[in-house]
């Protein structure tokens, strides 16, 4: 009898710890500290001082994106060329948007920022390609 209701206690807390570990990842909070958008998003705002009113738009720019970056990658259908062209062209609408909230300094700070950023995207390009 006990081993009976030893082996349901089991599979009960098993069917619920798999449910709980199963669920959807759009229905938790996500993990902002981990996020790779915050992340880019507190660099920029350290190298271009930017207002939290700032950031709070360019943060809206990187949610659409990502939406945008999803349909992208369904357009793509796994064609790496196409994809990248997909994402340049992104990330050239993403600058525009960004810059179009700037003031003329951080437009100067924003133009050595994405410098910066090109370099270490063409050092990442090298490293995969064995170069």
């Amino acid at each position: 009898m006990h081993k009976k209701l030893f082996h349901t206690m089991l599979s009960i807390t098993i069917i619920l710890a798999m449910s709980a570990c199963s669920s959807k990842k759009e229905e938790r909070p996500l993990d902002r500290a981990n996020d790779p958008t915050m992340r880019r998003l507190h660099t920029m705002k350290k190298a271009l001082n930017l207002s939290d009113e700032q950031m709070a738009k360019i943060e809206k720019i990187f949610e659409n994106s990502r939406e945008k970056v999803m349909d992208a990658r369904k357009q793509a259908e796994r064609d790496r060329s196409k994809m990248m062209e997909l994402m340049f062209k992104m990330r050239e609408e993403n600058d525009q948007k960004i810059e179009a909230l700037l003031n003329d300094k951080q437009k100067e700070k924003f133009e050595a920022y994405k410098k910066q950023r090109d370099e270490r995207m063409k050092e990442r390009m090298n490293r995969r390609n064995g170069m």
